[in-house]
């Protein structure tokens, strides 16, 4: 079966991570050395999310090596043929099955280092996850690079010192603007967040294992004394965290096809690059571009563009490759079957940064339909927030023409009988929300009657840059137009205190927000961006929050994790991301 398995891998992985939507989910990877179990040897903690009518799910974990480091990833042979695959590498497998109170389940898998065969050195070594039901796979994760000493002498003890980290809940008292019938209102609110508590800790565990593991950057060992290791060696290790190349037999799809609207003014005709378009409001216009994915290079949350002086490497570097223009009948045409995810970017973003962003945003998420990026005429200069207000403002015609043009292609086309409707999914960023929002409304206005089947799926409202007066006013039409709604907010996000201080008016994207109809998460435990602005696209927990929301289309009580149970906030529903484990 394993072989058979190997020969289906290529065709099964590239469509689990591209187009399958009935697929489980993982939902989280944590590698922890810890030479305390028994028998000694590194602990894999694997959740994933099942979805409905799923019960089990076979993982299996397979340990690869690059040997004196810079040699090619090969797998690592077994010593125990009872964890071995037909050609003696290792193969351990478990079977994770769903509890009837949830639809996540965890399981912890025990690698020994007694069972991995590799030379003395020092090396790096990972691991490669896959989640299958019987020869279908569902998902392929491998885990960050880690160096690993590798002695030959048998050690009797093994020093380990490490942060420890866990979590408690805390209530802290926030301010939340409240949306209600009679008008907005901010309110003292009680809210449970989880508050991180560091320990250093230091222990002795026995060991006896032939061919000694130490991990310098998880946990320092005690070498001994005949074979030492200087720290210069050590200090010469790749840290855990770096991008490192697939371990899977499989290619997933490298160019990707991102189509755009934008009203930005034609400043170049016969251009077929980003530099076709300049940063002033012109007329509604469509094209498609061909981007390159560095899906060798590429980190989950990253989105890897070249500097001035690095050159446009394909293996590193997402790149706009080529650029076409579209009338409105072609873009209909090539956008109609699927279902569509439409990203509107926020202040501080030029056209090849949207179009790029789109991609990546469908690259992770593994979106099974077409990437649409609206490009409103932002400067794309951090110095430009003023005149990003002003052309946002000026753009709200255009978005309410591509709805247009999007519903008139979706009236024409007749879907086959239990067939679902095309939905248009949405994530907007920062200053994109007021776009979006005001957009809705205008849109809704047009409408003769309402639709029997609401155009618009699932919308997500990232770090929205918003008054409460503005959203208050236009969040109901959206509401009203759209399967589901939900607001990610953060208290730390730097740029939104930046807008507080502009308009002496706090923005919904900087602390919770309650209104009817609308689902309101706390990022605040997984926002790791530097300015605290682009969670959306770069925390990993946020990424996967967002697949389960937009492809799979779970509402928040079935996404747990990477969300932690729901809470009660004066009548209204809010959740906050679960902290890591």
């Amino acid at each position: 079966m394993i072989c058979r398995l190997r020969a289906f891998m290529s065709l099964a992985v590239a469509f689990a991570l591209c187009a399958d939507i009935d697929a489980a989910v993982l939902a989280r990877v944590n590698l922890q050395s810890d030479g305390a179990i028994e028998p000694p040897g590194d602990r894999i903690a694997v959740t994933v999310i099942f979805l409905p009518g799923e019960t089990e799910l076979t993982v299996d974990v397979r340990v690869f090596a690059r040997l004196e480091m810079g040699q090619s990833i090969s797998a690592v042979v077994s010593r125990d043929p009872q964890q071995a695959d037909d050609a003696g590498n290792l193969w351990i497998s478990k079977v994770i099955r769903r509890k009837a109170d949830t639809n996540a389940a965890s399981v912890d898998i025990v690698v020994p280092y007694a069972s991995m065969k590799l030379p003395e050195g020092i090396h790096e070594l990972a691991y490669e996850i896959t989640g299958r039901r019987d020869d279908e796979i569902d998902f392929v994760k491998a885990t960050e690079m880690n160096a690993v000493v590798v002695s030959q002498q048998t050690r009797t003890s093994m020093l380990l010192a490490q942060d420890t980290l866990r979590y408690v809940e805390r209530q802290t008292t926030r301010t939340a603007i409240v949306v209600e019938d009679n008008g907005i209102s901010e309110r003292q609110v009680q809210i449970a967040t989880p508050k991180p508590l560091f320990a250093f800790q230091q222990r002795s565990v026995a060991v006896n294992i032939p061919g000694e593991f130490s991990r310098p950057m998880m946990a320092k060992a005690m070498l001994p004394r005949e074979k030492p290791v200087d720290e210069d060696t050590l200090a010469a290790i790749p840290l855990e965290g770096q991008a490192w190349e697939s371990l899977a037999k499989f290619e997933p799809k490298r160019n990707r096809t991102i189509f755009y609207a934008t009203n930005r003014e034609v400043i170049a005709p016969d251009e077929r690059s980003p530099a076709r378009f300049g940063n002033t409001v012109g007329e509604l216009s469509f094209g498609a571009c061909t981007i390159n994915i560095p899906i060798e290079h590429h980190t989950k949350g990253s989105l890897e563009v070249p500097s001035w002086w690095n050159s446009r490497d394909p293996a590193n570097y997402f790149l706009v490759e080529s650029l076409d223009p579209l009338d409105i009948q072609a873009f209909r045409q090539q956008t109609s079957k699927d279902d569509i995810l439409l990203f509107v970017h926020g202040y501080n973003t030029n056209f090849k940064f949207a179009v790029l962003r789109t991609g990546q945003l469908v690259h992770d998420l593994a979106f099974p339909g077409h990437g649409v990026s609206f490009s409103w005429p932002s400067t794309g200069r951090l110095t430009g927030y003023f005149q990003d207000e002003t052309v946002a403002q000026a753009s709200v015609p255009a978005l309410v023409q591509l709805f247009t043009d999007l519903q008139e292609t979706a009236t024409s086309e007749v879907p086959e009988p239990e067939t679902p409707e095309r939905k248009i999914h949405i994530i907007a960023h920062s200053m994109g929300n007021r776009v979006l929002l005001q957009a809705m409304r205008y849109f809704e206005l047009q409408q003769s009657q309402p639709r029997e089947q609401k155009l618009f799926g699932q919308v997500a409202l990232a770090a929205p840059d918003v008054s409460g007066a503005l959203f208050g006013a236009l969040i109901p039409s959206l509401v009203r137009q759209a399967d589901h709604v939900t607001l990610y907010y953060c208290e730390a996000d730097q740029a939104l205190q930046a807008s507080r201080e502009v308009h002496q008016d706090k923005p919904v994207g900087l602390g919770p927000c309650f209104a009817e109809g609308v689902d309101t998460i706390n990022a605040d435990a997984v926002n790791t961006d530097v300015i605290g602005h682009g969670y959306y696209a770069s925390a990993h927990e946020l990424l996967t929050d967002l697949r389960l929301y937009l492809v799979n289309r779970l509402p928040p009580d079935d996404r747990l994790p990477p969300l932690g149970k729901r809470t009660e906030v004066i009548g209204f529903s809010h959740w906050a991301f679960a902290p890591p484990q």
